[in-house]
């Protein structure tokens, strides 16, 4: 009997845990320009994306200019601005330009065929579905990621892993990971292309009950002058 009441205290701890969280599926479609001056010191680029949440009429359209500068050999600076077009898919469906600005540290560390990196960034987010509340138009964040490159020389292809988390400065605490696997594939000097699968953990949010798990399937075209 001690047996059983443990066993239906263990199921119901995780039936509650399970209804307390919402998982969603997302697919983001991207392409890229770049071109590096002073040796490849200096970089500069432009990114496009679309986003799509699939099941649902949700969809974000971005436009982000970026440079970055390598001062010293492995340590680069960045600084972007995403313009991006939201349709929030509601009843009554609206479009609404949401920008955002990010700045980078990045430090890299080459061993072989790996290639360790750890990226610090500052950026702040205007999200529209959280019009209305006390953090609407307020929210700033740090991040911090580490990643894994594995670079196979004999077919130019280059898998990663990465674990970033977010620190939302206005609740002083930590409110969102992710997780990221990817592939990046050289077909010439040119032109790249790439997949990621990425599952974030949105979590520790006061204006929401539920924790939320996204899925996102990532593809990626890039071309370098």
């Amino acid at each position: 009997m001690k047996k059983l009441i443990i066993l239906m205290s263990v199921m119901a701890f995780c039936l509650n845990g399970y209804s307390q969280s919402e998982s969603r599926k997302y697919i983001h479609l991207g392409a890229s320009v770049t071109k590096s001056f002073l040796d490849k010191k200096l970089e500069a680029g432009l990114e496009t994306e679309g986003r799509f949440r699939t099941g649902e009429d949700q969809k974000q359209w971005l436009i982000t200019p970026k440079i970055s500068y390598e001062p010293i050999k492995y340590f680069s600076v960045g600084l972007q601005y995403r313009f991006n077009l939201e349709h929030d898919g509601s009843e009554d469906p609206q479009n609404e330009w949401v920008n955002r600005l990010s700045a980078d540290l990045k430090g890299k560390l080459p061993a072989g065929n790996f290639k360790f990196e750890f990226r610090f960034r500052y950026c702040n987010y205007n999200e529209d579905f959280e019009k209305g509340s006390v953090n609407y138009g307020r929210k700033e964040y740090l991040r911090y990621r580490f990643e894994v490159d594995y670079k196979i020389k004999p077919i130019k292809l280059t898998p990663y892993i990465s674990y970033e988390w977010f620190q939302n400065l206005a609740l002083k605490d930590v409110d969102r990971d992710r997780w990221t696997f990817g592939l990046k594939q050289k077909l010439n000097k040119h032109n790249k292309i790439g997949f990621e699968y990425m599952f974030q953990e949105n979590f520790n949010n006061p204006n929401k009950i539920k924790d939320i798990y996204k899925h996102i399937f990532a593809f990626s075209y890039s071309y370098n002058f």
